[in-house]
């Protein structure tokens, strides 16, 4: 094979008009198979001879092309096919087609796994010693169904014969496997593909790193499995070390960090005790000293990362009100500005940042189709990021090897030639990011370019997969009992906030329920039998009040703080206040004084029952009676006041008569002086009161 042909000149438009021909026949090509697999029906062998083996690569060398190079493809081979296979073969394969566009490139990312058509090496002019590698020989002449091998093939770029190679081209290269299956003719059992770019000069990517788990805390402080200490030497390490990436803004969850601080002294996880010097403890303490040691841009999360966007839709503004209340300002990550990555499922949108407005975000990161840095009118900062920009491809599957996720990235930054977001989230994504060649550069959002104009937010995508918001709240419901009966109604706001916002993880997937049932199985609601009260069945009032006895039993295994409300049938007769809060120890009891008030004779029913310091019930209710027996004094103060009534009115009715009297009096001598003229003056003897 011919080494690589020269790029054309710079005036050189009818070699470029040729080069741009070529891309059109290989786009039409590609455009008419599939359109050709739509409409045509292919039988069972073209069917089936995609899903024959499975091919996984595991390395290509190096990550570019340069003239002069060799490129090395290694990975396995598993018969997927159910039957046996003999003269398995692997050959080098490439397309010699440049791709200079990114419309091109997206479109051959999409494309059928037989386009561009390409050609396979190891036959005249090429290394067969090389290029071809053979699974099956007279050592072991079939390979059997079910069965894996390795392979390495390899090329040098001389022997390619690309067309027009440099900077700012890329190409697809991979591997073919042809064999002979049992009872059928030799044929391609499989491929894969992945993508070069040759020679590129310069990059700037710019690293967002999420550092989260699913949760694993429960409201009494232990774990509910261990699951974050294998992170520590897995997942979590490699994100941790892209997070250290120069330039990279690094997101983490307030609830994550208190986990590994839990884990950091000793802890445990279901009834086993990790003591501080175990090498799970000593790897949380080091990974916590290792993000400190972190100068990037630091944001936190909402505590917990809860599904804030499903909350939006749902409209559950209890899920904000948990993650506000669940950091307190005391803890080492309250003062990092905050930021939203919602899944890429559920992106926000304007409606959504307004339901999320009370937790003071500062950073909307978005998955999108592209990049886009944006200041909204709010003062904070929406970035979006290309979701699919570190999954791999082309097909056919898998198709998200790390040579693949590594060759989709580097070749879609060659055809952008635009600084690019990239998400980390996973431990693929991190070793994406943690094995970029030296021409990619990582910077910090400061130092990406802003858009002048905003690209508008995607169209709502529905909510799948959302939290069973109702069974938290109902969880809540108990927690907030549960530390109400231990009177320590205030010490349990926070971690009850913790626990439900953790729940809410989309992390948690389907194991959200047994997350929030195992992490809240301390919080064991007592039973009927678990409180009770002693008392007698009647109580005897020999006055209008009293102090008497009652005795609250506690069976259950942690003390309580709770008081007695004695609810009367006749409160206007006889009713008695709640009696104060008593503290019962565990498995112990104690007594309570309370006050009957009597206002009349006689007996009253009352019902007993005990309440907690915010009202909530616990414990059977007991029924008794109070008899006032106090006639004697309570009869002298109804007639004393019976006569006072009587003796006020019959004085009110004298003096009213008084009055009548002297008013007729003074009218009849008016009268007769009238008649008969002057009247000589005498002295009334009579006993009627003067006027």
């Amino acid at each position: 094979m011919s080494a690589p042909r020269a790029a054309p000149p710079p005036g050189g438009r009818p070699r470029r008009a040729a080069a741009r021909l070529r891309q059109l026949v290989l786009l039409a090509t590609a455009t008419a198979l599939a359109l050709l697999g739509m409409v045509s029906s292919p039988g069972p062998q073209a069917r089936a001879a995609e899903g024959i083996v499975t091919i996984e690569l595991t390395s290509v060398t190096p990550d570019t092309l340069s003239a002069g190079g060799t490129v090395t493809i290694k990975g396995k081979v598993t018969n997927t096919s159910g039957k046996s296979m003999r003269q398995v073969q692997v050959s080098f394969w490439r397309s010699t087609d440049a791709v200079t566009t990114e419309a091109d490139f997206r479109l051959l990312l999409s494309s059928p796994w037989d386009v561009p058509i390409g050609a396979r090496m190891g036959g005249q002019g090429t290394d067969p010693t090389r290029n071809l590698f053979n699974i099956t020989d007279d050592a072991r002449p079939t390979f059997e169904a079910g069965a894996t091998a390795e392979f390495t093939v390899s090329a040098s770029v001389d022997q390619l014969g690309l067309a027009y190679p440099q900077p700012g081209t890329l190409y697809l290269l991979g591997v073919h496997v042809r064999a002979i299956p049992a009872d059928d003719v030799n044929q391609t059992v499989g491929r894969s593909r992945v993508f070069m770019p040759y020679a590129p000069e310069k990059a700037t990517v710019a690293p967002v790193v999420l550092l989260t788990s699913a949760p694993a805390m429960a409201v009494d402080g232990s774990l509910v499995d261990d699951h974050i200490a294998g992170e520590l030497t897995g997942r979590l390490h490699t994100l941790l070390r892209a997070a250290a990436l120069p330039g990279a803004t690094v997101l983490i969850d307030p609830g994550l960090y208190d986990e590994l601080r839990a884990m950091s002294d000793g802890y445990s996880f279901q009834g086993n005790q990790v003591a501080a010097e175990d090498p799970r403890a000593v790897a949380a303490r080091q990974w916590l000293s290792d993000f400190e040691a972190i100068s990037n841009t630091k944001y936190r999360v909402p505590y917990g990362d809860p599904d804030l966007v499903a909350a939006a839709a749902a409209q559950r503004l209890e899920v904000v009100d948990r993650a506000q209340k669940a950091l307190t300002g005391e803890h080492p990550l309250a003062a990092l500005p905050v930021a939203v990555w919602p899944t890429d499922n559920h992106p926000s949108t304007a409606a959504s940042r307004a339901f999320m407005a009370p937790l003071g975000v500062d950073l909307w990161v978005q998955p999108s189709s592209t990049t886009d840095l944006t200041t909204l009118t709010d003062g904070s900062t929406r970035l979006l990021y290309d979701r699919t920009i570190t999954t791999g491809g082309p097909g056919p599957a898998p198709q998200n090897t790390l040579p693949q996720r590594q060759g989709r990235l580097l070749s879609q930054l060659v055809v952008s030639r635009r600084p690019t977001v990239l998400p980390v989230r996973t431990a693929a994504e991190a070793a994406v990011v943690m094995n970029l060649p030296g021409w990619v550069t990582t910077v910090g959002l400061a130092d990406m370019p802003s858009s002048t104009q905003a690209v508008p937010d995607a169209d709502p995508a529905p909510i799948s997969g959302a939290p069973n918001w109702d069974a938290i709240v109902r969880t809540q419901r108990r927690l907030e009992a549960w530390y109400d009966l231990a009177g320590q109604t205030s010490d349990g706001v926070v971690p009850i906030a913790q626990v439900t916002s953790r729940s809410a993880n989309p992390l948690l997937g389907q194991h959200a329920g047994r997350y929030l049932t195992e992490a809240t199985a301390a919080a064991t609601p007592l039973s009927a039998s678990g409180l009770s009260i002693q008392m007698a069945n009647t109580f005897v009032l020999g006055d209008t009040s009293g102090t008497l006895p009652v005795t609250v039993i506690n069976n259950s295994d942690r003390p309580v703080l709770v008081k007695v409300r004695m609810t009367s049938d006749n409160a206007q007769r006889i009713s008695i206040p709640d009696t104060a809060l008593v503290r019962v120890p565990a498995r112990s009891s104690a007594s309570v004084q309370f006050t009957p008030q009597a206002r009349s004779n006689g007996v009253v029913g009352f019902t007993a029952q005990l309440v907690t310091e915010q009202g909530r019930t616990v414990g059977a209710p007991r029924r008794f009676s109070v008899n006032a027996t106090n006639f004697g004094r309570v009869g002298w103060i109804i007639i004393i006041t019976s006569g006072a009534v009587v003796l006020g009115g019959t004085a009110v009715r004298i003096k009213q008569v008084q009055r009548e009297r002297a008013r007729q009096q003074v009218e009849r001598a008016a009268a007769a002086k009238v008649a008969t003229g002057p009247a000589t003056p005498r002295q009334d003897t009579s006993s009627r009161p003067h006027p």
